[in-house]
Protein backbone atom coordinates (compact mmCIF):
# COMPACT_ATOMS: atom_id res chain seq x y z
CA UNK A 1 0.00 0.00 0.00
CA UNK A 2 1.28 3.36 -0.43
CA UNK A 3 0.48 6.78 -0.62
CA UNK A 4 1.11 10.26 -2.15
CA UNK A 5 0.06 14.03 -1.31
CA UNK A 6 -0.07 16.34 -4.21
CA UNK A 7 -1.25 19.75 -3.84
CA UNK A 8 -5.22 19.59 -4.35
CA UNK A 9 -4.87 16.02 -5.12
CA UNK A 10 -4.35 12.81 -2.98
CA UNK A 11 -3.49 9.51 -4.26
CA UNK A 12 -3.46 5.91 -2.43
CA UNK A 13 -2.33 2.58 -4.16
CA UNK A 14 -3.46 -0.70 -2.54
CA UNK A 15 -2.34 -3.48 -4.57
CA UNK A 16 -4.36 -2.93 -7.97
CA UNK A 17 -6.26 -0.10 -7.20
CA UNK A 18 -5.67 3.20 -7.48
CA UNK A 19 -7.80 5.71 -6.12
CA UNK A 20 -7.43 9.59 -6.32
CA UNK A 21 -9.17 11.88 -4.29
CA UNK A 22 -9.85 15.51 -4.70
CA UNK A 23 -8.22 17.49 -1.67
CA UNK A 24 -10.22 20.79 -1.83
CA UNK A 25 -12.97 19.97 1.03
CA UNK A 26 -13.02 23.78 1.79
CA UNK A 27 -14.76 24.99 -1.25
CA UNK A 28 -16.23 21.65 -1.99
CA UNK A 29 -13.72 20.07 -3.94
CA UNK A 30 -14.42 22.37 -6.83
CA UNK A 31 -12.01 22.35 -9.44
CA UNK A 32 -9.30 23.71 -10.09
CA UNK A 33 -7.03 24.23 -13.40
CA UNK A 34 -3.79 23.17 -12.08
CA UNK A 35 -5.53 20.67 -9.65
CA UNK A 36 -6.96 18.91 -13.12
CA UNK A 37 -3.82 19.21 -14.85
CA UNK A 38 -1.87 16.85 -11.82
CA UNK A 39 -5.20 14.88 -12.26
CA UNK A 40 -4.58 14.76 -16.05
CA UNK A 41 -1.08 13.08 -15.71
CA UNK A 42 -1.98 10.54 -12.71
CA UNK A 43 -4.60 9.04 -15.54
CA UNK A 44 -2.35 8.89 -18.21
CA UNK A 45 0.03 7.19 -15.92
CA UNK A 46 -2.53 4.80 -14.84
CA UNK A 47 -3.62 4.18 -18.44
CA UNK A 48 0.23 3.01 -19.01
CA UNK A 49 0.22 0.87 -16.12
CA UNK A 50 -0.74 -2.84 -16.97
CA UNK A 51 -0.35 -4.01 -13.39
CA UNK A 52 -3.43 -1.69 -12.48
CA UNK A 53 -6.87 -3.20 -11.89
CA UNK A 54 -9.39 -0.04 -11.07
CA UNK A 55 -8.61 3.88 -10.92
CA UNK A 56 -10.95 5.03 -8.63
CA UNK A 57 -12.07 9.04 -7.78
CA UNK A 58 -13.79 10.42 -5.12
CA UNK A 59 -14.04 13.79 -3.21
CA UNK A 60 -12.00 14.38 0.22
CA UNK A 61 -14.60 14.30 3.27
CA UNK A 62 -18.76 13.67 3.61
CA UNK A 63 -19.97 16.47 1.81
CA UNK A 64 -19.43 16.66 -2.01
CA UNK A 65 -17.50 15.21 -4.63
CA UNK A 66 -16.96 18.18 -6.26
CA UNK A 67 -19.53 21.45 -6.69
CA UNK A 68 -18.01 21.71 -10.27
CA UNK A 69 -15.47 24.22 -11.86
CA UNK A 70 -13.86 26.65 -9.36
CA UNK A 71 -15.70 29.73 -10.39
CA UNK A 72 -12.95 32.02 -8.87
CA UNK A 73 -10.68 30.32 -11.74
CA UNK A 74 -13.10 30.85 -14.23
CA UNK A 75 -13.62 34.47 -13.66
CA UNK A 76 -9.56 35.02 -13.32
CA UNK A 77 -8.60 33.21 -16.48
CA UNK A 78 -11.83 35.01 -18.93
CA UNK A 79 -9.75 36.15 -21.33
CA UNK A 80 -7.19 32.81 -21.71
CA UNK A 81 -7.31 31.42 -24.90
CA UNK A 82 -7.63 28.26 -24.65
CA UNK A 83 -10.39 28.44 -21.90
CA UNK A 84 -9.35 26.76 -18.61
CA UNK A 85 -12.23 24.72 -19.23
CA UNK A 86 -9.70 23.07 -21.90
CA UNK A 87 -7.96 20.92 -19.30
CA UNK A 88 -11.19 19.32 -17.84
CA UNK A 89 -11.87 18.42 -21.47
CA UNK A 90 -8.63 16.78 -21.80
CA UNK A 91 -9.33 15.50 -18.27
CA UNK A 92 -12.31 13.65 -18.91
CA UNK A 93 -11.40 12.68 -22.34
CA UNK A 94 -8.69 10.79 -20.45
CA UNK A 95 -10.56 8.80 -18.44
CA UNK A 96 -13.16 7.70 -21.47
CA UNK A 97 -10.26 6.61 -23.10
CA UNK A 98 -8.52 5.21 -20.25
CA UNK A 99 -8.17 1.01 -20.69
CA UNK A 100 -8.13 0.94 -16.82
CA UNK A 101 -11.83 0.36 -15.67
CA UNK A 102 -12.73 3.49 -14.29
CA UNK A 103 -15.43 4.16 -10.99
CA UNK A 104 -16.58 7.59 -9.38
CA UNK A 105 -17.45 7.18 -5.29
CA UNK A 106 -19.86 10.26 -4.93
CA UNK A 107 -20.84 11.50 -1.33
CA UNK A 108 -22.68 14.92 -1.24
CA UNK A 109 -22.87 17.28 -4.00
CA UNK A 110 -21.49 16.31 -7.55
CA UNK A 111 -22.45 19.54 -9.86
CA UNK A 112 -21.30 21.00 -12.93
CA UNK A 113 -17.85 19.69 -13.78
CA UNK A 114 -17.58 17.48 -11.08
CA UNK A 115 -21.00 15.26 -12.61
CA UNK A 116 -18.88 15.36 -15.88
CA UNK A 117 -15.59 13.92 -14.39
CA UNK A 118 -17.80 11.25 -12.64
CA UNK A 119 -19.87 10.68 -16.04
CA UNK A 120 -16.64 10.23 -17.48
CA UNK A 121 -15.84 6.80 -15.66
CA UNK A 122 -17.29 3.38 -16.56
CA UNK A 123 -19.38 3.04 -12.85
CA UNK A 124 -20.64 5.53 -10.34
CA UNK A 125 -21.59 4.31 -7.26
CA UNK A 126 -23.20 7.13 -4.42
CA UNK A 127 -24.36 7.72 -1.13
CA UNK A 128 -28.11 8.48 -0.15
CA UNK A 129 -27.06 11.62 0.50
CA UNK A 130 -25.67 12.50 -3.02
CA UNK A 131 -27.27 15.06 -5.09
CA UNK A 132 -26.69 15.64 -9.15
CA UNK A 133 -26.97 18.67 -11.15
CA UNK A 134 -25.79 20.92 -13.65
CA UNK A 135 -25.69 24.90 -13.11
CA UNK A 136 -24.75 25.67 -16.88
CA UNK A 137 -28.19 27.46 -17.19
CA UNK A 138 -27.54 29.68 -14.25
CA UNK A 139 -23.83 30.34 -15.02
CA UNK A 140 -25.09 31.31 -18.77
CA UNK A 141 -22.67 28.37 -20.04
CA UNK A 142 -23.27 26.64 -22.69
CA UNK A 143 -21.99 23.08 -22.34
CA UNK A 144 -19.44 21.35 -24.36
CA UNK A 145 -21.57 19.86 -27.04
CA UNK A 146 -19.32 16.20 -26.96
CA UNK A 147 -20.49 16.53 -23.46
CA UNK A 148 -23.76 16.69 -24.11
CA UNK A 149 -23.78 13.74 -26.16
CA UNK A 150 -22.58 11.45 -23.98
CA UNK A 151 -24.85 12.38 -21.18
CA UNK A 152 -27.87 12.04 -23.52
CA UNK A 153 -25.71 8.36 -24.73
CA UNK A 154 -26.00 7.44 -20.48
CA UNK A 155 -29.01 8.74 -19.38
CA UNK A 156 -31.16 9.65 -22.89
CA UNK A 157 -32.61 13.18 -23.75
CA UNK A 158 -35.48 13.57 -21.79
CA UNK A 159 -33.15 13.24 -18.70
CA UNK A 160 -30.04 15.15 -20.43
CA UNK A 161 -32.94 17.78 -21.00
CA UNK A 162 -33.70 18.12 -17.71
CA UNK A 163 -30.19 18.80 -16.58
CA UNK A 164 -29.28 21.15 -18.64
CA UNK A 165 -32.22 22.74 -19.74
CA UNK A 166 -34.31 22.72 -16.33
CA UNK A 167 -31.04 22.50 -14.06
CA UNK A 168 -33.43 20.08 -11.99
CA UNK A 169 -31.57 18.51 -9.47
CA UNK A 170 -31.38 14.37 -8.85
CA UNK A 171 -31.48 13.09 -5.42
CA UNK A 172 -29.83 10.13 -5.56
CA UNK A 173 -32.61 7.75 -5.44
CA UNK A 174 -33.70 9.11 -8.80
CA UNK A 175 -30.18 9.14 -10.11
CA UNK A 176 -30.05 5.39 -9.50
CA UNK A 177 -33.28 4.80 -10.86
CA UNK A 178 -32.49 7.08 -14.32
CA UNK A 179 -29.01 5.04 -14.43
CA UNK A 180 -26.73 7.52 -13.50
CA UNK A 181 -25.49 5.74 -10.91
CA UNK A 182 -25.12 1.97 -10.87
CA UNK A 183 -25.16 1.45 -6.79
CA UNK A 184 -26.49 3.03 -3.68
CA UNK A 185 -24.25 2.35 -0.73
CA UNK A 186 -24.51 2.51 3.13
CA UNK A 187 -21.88 6.42 4.03
CA UNK A 188 -19.65 4.14 6.12
CA UNK A 189 -18.92 1.42 3.20
CA UNK A 190 -18.32 3.49 0.37
CA UNK A 191 -14.82 2.88 0.43
CA UNK A 192 -15.03 -1.45 1.37
CA UNK A 193 -17.38 -1.24 -1.83
CA UNK A 194 -14.78 -0.38 -4.32
CA UNK A 195 -13.73 -4.37 -4.57
CA UNK A 196 -16.86 -5.38 -5.71
CA UNK A 197 -15.90 -3.54 -9.05
CA UNK A 198 -12.18 -4.69 -9.29
CA UNK A 199 -11.80 -6.49 -12.42
CA UNK A 200 -11.14 -10.46 -11.94
CA UNK A 201 -8.80 -10.42 -15.04
CA UNK A 202 -7.15 -7.40 -16.07
CA UNK A 203 -6.85 -8.41 -19.41
CA UNK A 204 -10.57 -9.11 -20.15
CA UNK A 205 -11.77 -6.24 -18.45
CA UNK A 206 -9.73 -3.95 -20.87
CA UNK A 207 -10.75 -6.09 -24.08
CA UNK A 208 -14.52 -5.76 -22.98
CA UNK A 209 -14.18 -2.47 -21.99
CA UNK A 210 -12.79 -1.32 -25.13
CA UNK A 211 -15.62 -3.57 -27.48
CA UNK A 212 -18.35 -2.78 -25.71
CA UNK A 213 -16.98 1.55 -26.30
CA UNK A 214 -16.76 0.99 -29.21
CA UNK A 215 -19.93 0.09 -30.06
CA UNK A 216 -21.30 2.79 -28.05
CA UNK A 217 -18.95 5.37 -30.43
CA UNK A 218 -21.49 7.53 -32.51
CA UNK A 219 -21.00 7.60 -35.97
CA UNK A 220 -18.09 9.13 -37.59
CA UNK A 221 -19.12 12.94 -37.44
CA UNK A 222 -16.73 15.79 -39.66
CA UNK A 223 -15.64 18.79 -38.37
CA UNK A 224 -18.37 20.69 -40.32
CA UNK A 225 -20.59 18.84 -37.77
CA UNK A 226 -19.37 19.81 -34.90
CA UNK A 227 -18.54 23.44 -35.72
CA UNK A 228 -21.38 25.58 -35.55
CA UNK A 229 -22.02 23.72 -32.50
CA UNK A 230 -18.69 24.81 -31.02
CA UNK A 231 -19.38 28.04 -31.98
CA UNK A 232 -22.66 28.17 -29.54
CA UNK A 233 -20.62 27.19 -26.19
CA UNK A 234 -17.84 29.89 -27.35
CA UNK A 235 -20.40 32.66 -27.58
CA UNK A 236 -21.89 31.81 -24.51
CA UNK A 237 -18.48 31.73 -22.63
CA UNK A 238 -17.97 35.79 -23.90
CA UNK A 239 -21.11 37.24 -23.05
CA UNK A 240 -22.05 39.53 -20.82
CA UNK A 241 -24.65 37.45 -19.42
CA UNK A 242 -22.07 34.60 -18.70
CA UNK A 243 -19.93 37.34 -16.70
CA UNK A 244 -22.49 38.65 -14.65
CA UNK A 245 -23.64 35.08 -13.82
CA UNK A 246 -20.87 34.21 -12.82
CA UNK A 247 -20.19 37.20 -10.51
CA UNK A 248 -23.71 36.85 -9.31
CA UNK A 249 -22.60 33.47 -8.75
CA UNK A 250 -19.40 33.87 -6.14
CA UNK A 251 -21.33 36.97 -4.76
CA UNK A 252 -24.06 34.16 -3.72
CA UNK A 253 -21.42 31.59 -2.38
CA UNK A 254 -19.89 33.74 -0.13
CA UNK A 255 -23.04 34.83 1.53
CA UNK A 256 -23.82 30.97 1.81
CA UNK A 257 -20.68 29.74 2.41
CA UNK A 258 -18.16 32.59 3.64
CA UNK A 259 -15.39 33.56 1.52
CA UNK A 260 -12.94 30.59 1.26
Amino acid sequence: MSTQTADMLFTRRAREVLTVTLNRPAVHNALHPEQLGQLLEIVRAASADPTLRLLAVTGAGTKAFSAGFDIRALQIAKSETPPPSQILFAVTAALIACPVPTLALVRGYCAGAGLDLAMSCDHRIATADATFWLPAANLGTVYEPRSLERFQAILGPSVAKRLFMCGHRLEASEALRVGLIDQLVEAASVDDRVDNWVAASPALARSHKHILDEFAKPADRSEQFWAPLDRLRLESTRSAERARALTDFVTTSDKEHGDA
